[in-house]
């Protein structure tokens, strides 16, 4: 239950709740063009969807109508963690290590395989996302926040860590043009 909303030291934004205090990390932002992902998974097939999309997601999408929205929005996702991560990411991360599951009620969560899983562990990270697609677009939010420790500071990040380069990179390689 949130109790109330205040400004944290150096101004972040926090809020409070009954057994602790959370501070946003980052937040990031993602549109996808569906037709555009779809194009790319017809040119790259199976070698593009097993890159980006863990079997589940895999399953879920290939499960629904329109598949490729939905792959779209989990692209959007991935895509949105990086940009609310890339500053504080020290290690290389793959795509598949960043999974969008469905609760039973159908609330999508964030599930971090590996190394980018542990970093989020380590540094009291979670993320609170959401996803959507309409006409021709597909969108992914990702809000990570940051557990506060006793004293209310948040974990912290040392200085020198940088965005997953491998990641970047990837990105970069023109998968998607």
């Amino acid at each position: 239950m949130l109790a109330a909303a205040s400004r944290g030291k150096g101004g972040s934004m926090t809020s409070k709740t009954t057994s602790q205090m959370m501070t946003v990390a980052g937040i990031g932002i993602d549109i996808q063009h569906i037709r555009q992902l779809e194009q790319a998974i017809e040119r790259q097939g199976e070698r593009l969807i097993t890159k980006v999309f863990t079997p589940e997601e895999r399953d879920y999408c290939q499960s629904r109508p329109h598949a490729a929205q939905h792959y779209a929005a989990r692209w959007a996702v991935k895509e949105a963690f990086y940009k609310a991560v890339s500053e504080q990411i020290s290690s290389p991360y793959r795509f598949v290590d960043v999974e969008t599951k469905l609760t039973p009620r159908g609330k999508p969560t964030l599930v971090l395989h590996h190394s980018i899983g542990e970093f989020a562990m380590r540094h009291k990270l979670h993320f609170h996302i959401s996803l959507s697609h309409s006409g021709d677009y597909a969108t992914g939010i990702v809000m990570a926040v940051r557990q506060a420790d006793e004293d209310g500071e948040g974990s912290k990040i040392h200085e020198g860590e940088t965005a997953a380069d491998s990641c970047q990179s990837w990105i970069g390689d023109g998968m998607l043009s």
